[in-house]
């Protein structure tokens, strides 16, 4: 028995549910058993069926070594050489095998051609392997099951151990387990891996595999689509038949599970990696020791040794290194050096980027660094940050350009102005929002908290976001809280030694009230969301729950609206339309006066895409809010 808790809630849980849910799982378990049970009831090929197998340019060294499952036409069987035990299998339809070496395989209605060598591979029906230089399996293989990868520190103080079946939060669990509990679950692994072996690799009804140099020590599952990839080695490809797996033109897979819709092409380069549902690497993007979270995407640039969760945005050259990162929906712009790990000591410095959080072009970010605390922040152009902990959501932190102050120039410090994204660039948030609910194809990772129950108003709302979740409000609340504790008439630049939440950097006194008024504001609309949440009977009048009416009369509080102002409440509502639309006007502004047709190719701020669904949804969901709001 295990004695750390921690462990016991995962291992006997989650960690025994992905394994035995683990399409790689149920195959290596039942391997050696199945290919025993098929050799066992095969037949070795009589006369004729040997005749017609040599007539047709087929070659075999001894035929008793051949076995046949059924009696299906042996037509398809052209100019192949057979070694060691083969088992064609014609129980659903003939194979369809041509020009190539097939050795202690077993196959069934499927198609092989042109296969330099096929080797200890188990091969379902329907699956097509075409042009391919080596696709083999080794004896004893797990694949790549249960292998340990370090996300985070670069010296492997961490661990998360593969398989397909895991969740993110299954990943960051593991990512979190002190050093002996990590011991501990890694015993429990190697305990439940133990009758997971098989000698054969496999390749999944339906699968297709073409033009490819290596395939090997692979566990392909159906439905999978490879083509023109450089080479797949001692990878679990956890395609479904409804949900395929895609690697494509050049990619190279090693020591990888790719969860159900991944893709990885054009050049992308994959190490010791656990791609979740939907993700994807491409454009030679390199990733190593890394856990993928769901719709992100890796492109030109790398990320090494770093758990990234959903809708991150990687589209250029950038470095993200010993990033812990579960909350994703964040981006990292082009240059973007988010990896200064490395003391010049040893490569064991970590950061925790946190939700939302925008790297832009050519920024410099230095560890150790614990930005958790300020969801939705921006790190502006060619900012430099030293090893730093921020705690004030929804900042800007811009570079002084040697100009503020010769002190502050002098320290290096950047300025930071809290709560910006919110009252300056709303029209980011809203559209991010927006853009993660259009984008998802994540099945598995829903997230309870942004699903509103049937029949709720929010559904499919801008408020069903993740933007406005009670982890992202707690932020929130606690840096109003700090910022509302401070000495009235402050005047010049407080550091962190004044706001602690500031880290390393500077807060214009004079910004103070404004950063207030942003973080009240973002607290009414999770107040709105609170109250708009539940789905509404129409037989009884409205009523929340207990705990929520607690919950709003406190958010009502800090949000600076009394409980019973309905006009106040619903002024905010609705100024959220303006403020989006005037965040995008600003862009308007600066195009037209630089180039004279900018108003011809981008439109007017109010004709947005983004700017008309929110005003839309604002305008649907008044009514409800005024009803709810009188109801309180």
């Amino acid at each position: 028995m295990l004695s750390h808790d921690p462990v016991q809630k995962f291992a006997r849980t989650r960690l025994r549910e992905a394994l035995e849910h683990s399409s790689a799982g149920k195959f290596l378990r039942g391997a050696r058993a199945a290919w025993a049970d098929a050799w066992a009831h095969a037949r070795i090929p009589g006369k004729a069926e040997i005749k017609l197998l040599e007539k047709q340019g087929n070659t075999c060294a001894d035929w008793t070594a051949v076995r046949l499952l059924g009696k299906g036409s042996l037509a398809g069987v052209v100019r192949c050489r057979f070694e060691g035990r083969v088992l064609l299998s014609t129980e659903h339809g003939s194979p369809v095998l041509r020009d190539s070496l097939i050795r202690d395989c077993r196959i069934g209605a499927a198609t092989v051609e042109s296969v330099a060598v096929l080797d200890r591979v188990i091969v379902e029906d329907g699956a097509v392997l075409r042009h391919i230089g080596a696709c083999a399996g080794v004896a004893g293989s797990r694949f790549c099951l249960g292998l340990a990868v370090h996300p985070g520190s670069e010296t492997g103080a961490r661990r998360v151990f593969l398989s397909d079946g895991l969740l993110l939060e299954d990943c960051a669990a593991m990512a979190a387990l002190p050093p002996a509990e990590q011991e501990a679950l890694a015993a429990e692994w190697k305990a439940r891996l133990h009758y997971c072996e098989s000698d054969h690799a496999f390749v999944g009804a339906g699968a297709c595999i073409e033009h490819t140099g290596f395939v090997e020590d692979c566990f392909v599952g159906p439905g999978a689509r490879i083509r023109g990839a450089a080479a797949l080695r001692h990878s679990v490809i956890g395609s479904l038949s409804e949900d395929p797996v895609v690697v494509g033109d050049g990619a190279l897979v090693e020591q990888c599970v790719l969860e159900a819709g991944v893709r990885i092409d054009s050049a992308a380069q994959v190490r010791r990696s656990l791609f979740l549902e939907h993700s994807a690497a491409e454009q030679g993007g390199h990733v190593a020791d890394s856990v993928i979270g769901p719709n992100t995407l890796i492109a030109k640039g790398e990320v090494t040794a770093s758990l990234v969760g959903p809708f991150v945005g990687f589209h250029h050259q950038a470095l993200l290194i010993g990033a812990l990162w579960p909350e994703g929906r964040g981006n990292l712009g082009y240059g973007a050096n988010v990896g200064s790990n490395h003391t010049g000591r040893k490569p064991d410095q970590e950061l925790r980027p946190g939700e939302g959080t925008f790297f832009g072009l050519s920024c410099s970010i230095k560890f150790p660094a614990d930005f958790s605390g300020a969801p939705y922040s921006l790190f502006a152009t060619a900012v430099v940050t030293p090893p730093q902990k921020i705690a004030l959501p929804f900042s800007l932190i811009t570079s002084t350009a040697g100009g503020e102050n010769q002190q502050t120039a002098a320290a290096g410090k950047n300025e930071i102005i809290p709560g910006w994204m919110w009252s300056e660039n709303a029209y980011a948030l809203i559209r991010n929002a927006y853009k993660y609910a259009d984008r998802n194809q994540a099945r598995r990772h829903a997230l309870p908290e942004t699903t509103p129950p049937q029949g709720s108003p929010l559904a499919g709302s801008f408020l069903a976001s993740d933007l406005f979740s009670d982890r992202v409000a707690a932020t929130v609340e606690h840096a109003l809280a700090t910022l509302s504790t401070l000495p009235p008439g402050l005047l010049g630049l407080l550091t962190g030694k004044e706001i602690p939440g500031a880290g390393k950097n500077f807060v214009h006194a004079h910004r103070l009230e404004d950063a207030c008024s942003a973080y009240r504001n973002y607290l009414a609309f999770v107040l709105i969301r609170t109250l708009l949440w539940e789905h509404e009977d129409g037989a009884k009048p409205f009523q929340p729950v207990p705990e929520r009416l607690s919950r709003m009369r406190m958010l009502a509080e800090k949000a600076g609206i009394e409980t019973g102002n309905v006009p106040a409440a619903l002024n905010v509502f609705v100024g959220l339309s303006r403020a989006v639309e005037a965040s995008l006007g600003r862009d308007s502004e600066r195009g037209t006066a630089v180039f004279s047709d900018y108003a011809d190719f981008h439109g007017e701020a109010a004709a947005d895409v983004v700017c008309l669904r929110l005003k839309a949804e604002t305008k649907a969901l008044e009514p409800v809010l005024r009803q709810r709001l009188a109801a309180l």
